[in-house]
């Protein structure tokens, strides 16, 4: 619900969770499997959280920042074009701070930090430059909240092991965090492009198909028309608590 509302809910809320809002932004709860935008990657999906967000405002909005279509979270969207601008300074000077959740494989004992350089297209200068790859800086700190146990044997143990982990990055590259935790060995759940497929198989017979267990769920920043602290959380969606619910704490 709006911590700071400017409209009531109404039935274009329906399929749109609101977590706070003023007349100049707003950032919503976006659920898994749901795209910001279009994009030719998914050329074949036809629902966006963009448009649901403009529905709801009733005019053109101007996403932030954005998350993967499999991760769920906090999205913040501009509603004017002279917003957008002030949150882009934000952004660039490093005081927008963004958590994640993560459900990984195996049991990560101690905080780390993952600097591991990620290759990334560069943009093309013109159209004779063709695409190329390259490596750029990519910096993750993870923290581990929880280890769990699943008593099911397969992939040569006799019980599963995993952790819930708290992670933030202090760089924003392409499926940064999802590469990082598989670099160090410690996939997350339902990651079909860089996870173990054959363990995504037991979860998802087991848990019903929870998808990436991947989470946006904390968000802070000094709001720059009011130059108060924003600081948001989310409590841990659906997907992960039926799953943690089904295992044992260690």
């Amino acid at each position: 619900m709006s911590q700071n509302g400017t409209k009531n809910q109404s039935d274009t809320m329906t399929a749109l969770e609101m977590v706070f809002e003023t007349e100049d932004y707003l950032v919503v709860n976006k659920p898994s499997g749901l795209l910001v935008h279009r994009t030719q990657l998914d050329f074949h999906e036809t629902e966006f959280l963009l448009q649901r967000v403009r529905d709801y405002v009733g005019s053109h909005v101007y996403p932030l920042h954005r998350l993967d279509k499999a991760t769920s979270g906090l999205v913040l969207f501009a509603k004017k074009p002279e917003v957008v601008s002030l949150f882009q300074k934000l952004w660039d000077e490093n005081k927008i701070e963004k958590g994640y959740k993560a459900l990984i494989r195996g049991w990560l004992l101690e905080p780390m930090t993952i600097n591991h350089p990620l290759e990334q297209m560069a943009k093309k200068k013109d159209q004779k430059t063709k695409a190329h790859a390259e490596k750029k800086e990519a910096i993750s700190f993870v923290k581990p909240l929880q280890h769990y146990e699943w008593d099911r044997a397969f992939s040569k143990f006799e019980k599963q092991r995993y952790s819930l982990v708290e992670v933030r990055i202090e760089t924003g590259r392409k499926h940064q965090i999802r590469r990082h935790l598989s670099h160090i060995r410690h996939p997350i759940l339902g990651d079909s492009n860089y996870g173990d497929n054959k363990h995504n198989r037991e979860i998802n017979t087991a848990f019903d198909n929870p998808g990436l267990l991947l989470q946006s769920d904390r968000l802070s920043f000094v709001c720059p028309f009011s130059q108060k602290e924003i600081s948001l959380n989310l409590e841990l969606d659906s997907r992960f608590q039926k799953i943690l619910g089904k295992l044992d704490k260690k």
